[in-house]
Order: structure tokens, then C-alpha cells, then sequence
């Protein structure tokens, strides 16, 4: 909804019901899963950084701009009608190699559901709906937004290395933000991060939100909705000419 053309996804231990959303994804042909598995045993950290240098490669000679999010992040522009392709169309025609975003810190204090309901159920538990209490923007643990082309080694955060000529960018918070669904109740570093913050509300316009829950609920029923087969509508000769089981009496299930 803020532009975005194309994703990478990096994984690697998940279930295969989580799987299931990412192959419908990858079915309709908007991302592409990369599976993080080779002979070399590594810690998660080292991981993260070989995360980063394949999504730069990968993108670097097909994309203009690319961004380097979390799955427990948003970007969200703060302006009114304007996507976040608009402000980085603006900077085509400057010098400009990375775009970086102040880092707004959302509190997610509640349990993420593991399995799909209803639509009603989806529509609650989205993050940028649910969660709404924030800290002040900073700049502290920023991402960027890179033109591939234009960078030489890139971070988890920020650029390390700019090819010659180019320049780093900050855009304000007033403009665009990084919103971090910053967990409080599993965080590997900690869950009380929010204890020395000044703590606001700061919700997503309502417009928004709604149409974007319509557009989740859309894709999760695609992947997790199952409908009945109404077998008294399939022709009889469909099984009888071809010495088929009844389809009534047995279902294939592919998944």
C-alpha cells in the first residue's frame, strides 16, 4: 500500500501452517522465498547479516529502491495522500543512495494468534489496528532504504559503504516513519525496553487500517478458509466415464 512492488522473503525454521501464507503469496507471484539453509552452522546474528548482503544482491540490478524490514515493522508515511513511492520519486533526480527512517517503537504487549477463525479475528489482531501506544521517533536502531545500485556493503541498518559520488539522506518523522511492533512480552533483549520511554498514542488513520485489514482478510481466507466441496453439483459421468471414486466419498486434500 506504500508502493511496493516486490518481496524477498528469508526463512528459516517455520511451521507449515506459516508456510502456507507465504506460498499463496509466492503462488500469486508478489514475493519470492529464499530458504536459509547451507552445510555452515552459524549464530543468529551471522544469519541476519547474510539476510541483508542476499536481499541487496538479489535486488541490486532489477529495483530501483530497496528496503531492508522486518517482518515485525511497517513503513508508513504521515502525510496526507502520499504513499512512500511518491517521496522516494521525488529523490530520483538527486544524488541520493539511502533514505533513512526514524525508528517509531510501537508497543505490542499481547499474544500474536496461531492459527486462522474468522475474518472478525483477523481484522482485530492486525498489528497497525491493535497496537497504537508509541514512543517518540528516534534515530536510534533506524533502517534505510537503499538505491542497490548505489551502495557498496550494506548493514542491518544503515549503509557501511556508498559508491562514489552519492550521499545519505534522513527524511523527518513528520514525513515517513519505520513503525516497530516492539514486543514486550518474548523479546530476546529484553521485554522492558518501554520503561524509560515517553509513551503516547499514535494510531494509523482509520481510512487506512480498514482498508488494509480488508486486503489481509482477502488473502489469509485465500490460504486458510476452507469451503465445502458441494459434491451433488459435480456431473456423474465426470467419475463414471473414467471408473473414478465417488468425489463425495473421498476428498483430496492437498493440504
Amino acid at each position: 500500500m506504500e508502493g511496493a512492488t516486490f518481496f524477498y522473503f528469508h526463512i528459516g525454521n517455520i511451521s507449515d501452517y506459516d508456510r502456507r501464507i507465504l506460498d499463496e503469496y509466492q503462488n500469486s507471484g508478489d514475493i519470492e522465498v529464499k530458504v536459509l539453509q547451507e552445510k555452515y552452522e552459524r549464530p543468529f546474528y551471522a544469519w541476519q547479516l547474510i539476510e541483508i548482503q542476499d536481499c541487496h544482491m538479489r535486488s541490486k540490478y532489477h529495483s530501483k529502491w530497496t528496503a531492508f524490514i522486518d517482518i515485525d515493522e511497517r513503513i508508513h508515511t504521515t502525510g496526507k495522500d502520499k504513499k512512500f513511492i511518491d517521496i522516494l520519486n521525488e529523490l530520483d533526480s538527486t544524488n541520493s543512495a539511502e533514505v533513512k527512517l526514524p525508528h517509531l517503537k510501537v508497543i505490542k504487549n499481547g499474544e500474536t494468534p496461531k492459527f486462522y477463525e474468522s475474518s472478525d479475528q483477523v481484522k482485530k489482531e492486525i498489528f497497525t489496528r491493535k497496537y497504537t501506544k508509541a514512543a517518540d521517533p528516534a534515530w536510534f536502531a533506524s533502517k534505510a532504504v537503499i538505491r542497490p545500485d548505489r551502495i557498496g556493503i550494506m548493514s542491518i541498518h544503515e549503509a557501511i559503504a556508498l559508491e562514489p559520488g552519492f550521499k545519505s539522506v534522513q527524511l523527518d518523522a513528520n514525513t515517513v516513519v519505520f513503525r516497530h511492533y516492539k514486543d514486550t512480552l518474548h523479546r530476546v533483549s529484553g521485554n522492558d525496553w518501554a520503561q524509560n520511554e515517553t509513551i503516547s498514542e499514535n494510531p494509523i488513520d482509520s481510512k487506512y487500517t480498514d482498508f488494509l485489514a480488508e486486503k489481509v482478510v482477502q488473502k489469509v481466507e485465500n490460504a486458510y478458509k476452507k469451503i465445502p466441496a458441494n459434491c451433488s453439483t459435480i456431473p456423474v459421468y465426470m467419475t463414471s466415464s473414467r471408473d473414478f471414486p465417488d468425489p463425495c466419498d473421498k476428498i483430496l486434500l492437498t493440504w
